[in-house]
């Protein structure tokens, strides 16, 4: 689906990686965004792209804030 709106999908990160979307911060990959000052988001910020053809907000798809929301609890 990341694709079909533009996204170049990778499974190793290095510098031309702009998001990371996991299910935990704590991933190696979702470290290394935080570390790099990426976005790390969950899998919830493509689905709204997708059905609106408008990429969104990454601050309200953000990967800790959701994971602190739901006290631990992912919201995927």
């Amino acid at each position: 689906m990341a694709e079909g709106l533009g996204a170049t999908c990778a499974t190793e990160v290095d510098a031309s990686v702009t998001h990371v979307v996991a299910m935990d911060v704590e991933t190696e990959k979702a470290c290394w965004a935080k570390k790099e000052k990426k976005f790390v988001v969950h899998r919830g910020w493509i689905d709204p792209a997708h059905y609106l053809w408008k990429k969104q907000p990454e601050e309200k798809f953000a990967l800790g804030a959701a994971q602190e929301a739901s006290n631990g609890i992912d919201l995927l």
